[in-house]
């Protein structure tokens, strides 16, 4: 079978899944951003590099294959790794993998063509394809804290002494402690901003977008 066939047969069983799946419980999408360049890596491209005996990009679009709470998942990747990165996930272990889209110039076009290959989801959750280190555990405890909020984001504690400067180098102030480093996986619902396309909000991450609109983020 062709592969752009098979992605088309898997897109129509999501939608089915959606009209079944009506009125039970809300429905949740994975937009997996992995349309970089690998610049850094020289002719290493990041995405494909084998980790643990699998292609990098499958270890990080694995646990959300295995979280219960995940319906369906997809890829962005840039043009020269499409075909590749559909034969990779065209298997029956890789059922909530819908669709494969191209990105854009930017990040968050990126995440934009992602987010519109998502089938009528509740709740999308927005990762980045070079971190493979996501657990179920972590998509599930950043879901629940979305929920409370309408958006949340994986962070850590930063543990270094931080210091704010001037364009001279002179230190101004010693900020608290209460200061976290953003990761991801990122998670928001889409119907906050359904009121204006998608691509016209981007212009930022959107849970920074959502700060700045006033919403609260976990």
């Amino acid at each position: 079978m062709d592969i752009l066939a098979l992605f088309k047969i898997k897109r129509q069983y999501a939608k089915l899944k959606l009209a079944m799946m009506a009125g039970k419980k809300e429905r949740v999408g994975a937009v997996i951003v992995a349309a970089g360049k690998s610049e850094r890596m020289g002719d290493v491209d990041k995405m494909f590099a084998s980790l643990g005996g699998q292609p990098l990009l499958l270890r990080t679009t694995q646990p959300f294959q295995q979280c219960p709470e995940i319906d369906q998942i997809v890829v962005v990747v840039s043009g020269e790794k499409e075909m590749q990165c559909r034969h990779l996930v065209s298997g029956p272990e890789w059922s909530k993998v819908s669709d494969v889209c191209l990105g854009g110039k930017r990040r968050q076009d990126s995440v934009a063509e992602g987010l519109q290959r998502l089938a009528d989801c509740d709740w999308a959750v927005i990762h980045d394809g070079a971190r493979p280190l996501v657990t179920v555990e972590l998509i599930e405890r950043g879901l629940e804290a979305a929920r409370e909020t309408g958006a949340a984001v994986a962070a850590v504690p930063v543990t270094d002494t931080i210091k704010v400067a001037d364009q001279g180098r002179t230190v101004l102030e010693t900020p608290p402690r209460q200061i976290y480093g953003s990761y991801r996986p990122r998670k928001y619902s889409p119907s906050i901003s359904s009121a204006r396309p998608i691509k016209t909000l981007l212009k930022t991450s959107p849970t920074a977008r959502r700060w700045w609109s006033g919403w609260g983020i976990r």
